[in-house]
């Protein structure tokens, strides 16, 4: 391990000011000095007051980390040391609500406060590193307004040398709830915007909205309950450029009958698919499906099944479980194709298909949905 030379002559000095009634701040300077080498500074200011506080220091340490590095080496400076120079500040003022602190090794600032006040919360934070996806820049504003029962946000921050900012919206009022959010990574780009919106009236209504430069998706849902019924209807538009899609379901059960009425419609179909699930009947086959108890080998055991058909134009995956070719419960996937010929009212067209089922008792079959392409 290197050594240290001798020194030849060695210079010290102070400064200590104490605080006044003219004068409140206080002061600590302390000066050192090795040979040529340069001057080990340190300053240390205060001021406290009723309600406000303020401290920092000023360190010149060039000297000393020249030292360091002789007798460690280079390496311990990757762990953020400074190497020339360290000022800090801390300021509290319980007046005002706000409170900052900020860090300079080497010249390079970091700095981040907190404030609150009758118009909301503010943050603000600043780091000079330009870091992947680390913001060099970041300040937030949140406001409560309590006659609306609502929250406003607004966040502007600089990541990869780009601003980008972040506004919205959150309500309840008057058992509605509203959100609201706009997102712009760019300052020439189309906002990213997002709405929900819930109304719980005699219907249930629930709004949806979500807006890019690339699409616009709209989804409205309606819940409505009385004395035997129960219905959902979902209408969703799908928007890419002058291209409009819809998706609807609708779905209604009767609890006096124990009947479910499913419609689908999306933009490959020709007319919406309708089917209705009865669960009176799936009931009573799963009933006698499991009615049948003893050691009968005629009655059989009931045993897993999985396989598959095949004819010219469909192909049938099934998983279930039964007792024999007439007792089973399957869950069914079919794929089908085919060909449609044209004529005066429609062209040719080739389709294709993706139907779930559910099977039970030779073939009965309730169709849950059906999607074509």
């Amino acid at each position: 391990m290197p050594s240290l030379s001798v020194a030849k002559y060695m210079k010290m000095g102070g400064l200590v000011k104490f605080a006044s009634p003219h004068e409140q701040s206080r002061k600590l300077k302390l000066t050192f000095q090795f040979d040529e080498l340069e001057p080990v500074k340190m300053e240390y200011t205060d001021l406290v007051l009723p309600g406000s506080k303020s401290i920092g220091m000023r360190m010149s340490i060039g000297a000393l980390m020249k030292i360091l590095e002789d007798f460690v080496g280079a390496y311990v400076f990757d762990y953020g040391i400074p190497r020339d120079s360290l000022e800090w500040h801390v300021a509290i003022d319980d007046l005002a609500s706000k409170y900052s602190i900020t860090i300079s090794p080497d010249r390079e600032l970091y700095e981040g406060s907190l404030s609150f006040n009758r118009e909301g919360v503010n943050i603000i934070f600043q780091q000079p590193n330009n870091i992947d996806y680390v913001p060099t820049e970041f300040s937030s504003h949140f406001e409560y307004i309590e006659s609306d029962n609502a929250l406003n946000y607004n966040v502007k921050t600089t990541v990869n040398a780009i601003e980008r900012q972040l506004s919205g919206s959150i309500a309840s009022n008057q058992r509605i709830f509203e959100f609201e959010n706009q997102l712009v990574l760019h300052p020439d780009s189309i906002p990213i915007s997002t709405t929900l919106r819930i109304t719980p009236y005699d219907a249930t209504v629930i709004f949806g909205r979500f807006s890019s430069e690339e699409l616009t998706v709209e989804s409205t849902t309606q819940f409505n309950a009385n004395a035997n019924r129960y219905s959902v209807e979902m209408k969703n538009k799908i928007t890419r450029g002058a291209v409009h899609e819809n998706y609807n379901f609708e779905a209604e059960y009767n609890i006096n009958t124990n009947i479910a009425e499913l419609t689908m419609k999306i933009p490959s179909m020709a007319k919406p698919e309708k089917t209705q699930l009865d669960f009176n009947r799936a009931i009573e086959a799963f009933q006698r499906l499991f009615s049948e108890t003893g050691l009968d080998s005629h009655v059989g055991q009931i045993l897993p099944r999985i396989g598959r058909e095949q004819t010219e134009n469909k192909l049938v995956y099934f998983i279930g479980f039964g007792r024999d070719e007439n007792n089973y419960v399957d869950v069914v996937l079919t794929v089908s194709r085919g060909f449609e010929e044209e004529n005066k009212d429609r062209r040719a067209a080739i389709f294709a298909a993706l139907e779930f089922s559910g099977l039970s008792r030779a073939l009965t079959r309730t169709r849950i949905f059906i999607v074509q392409f």
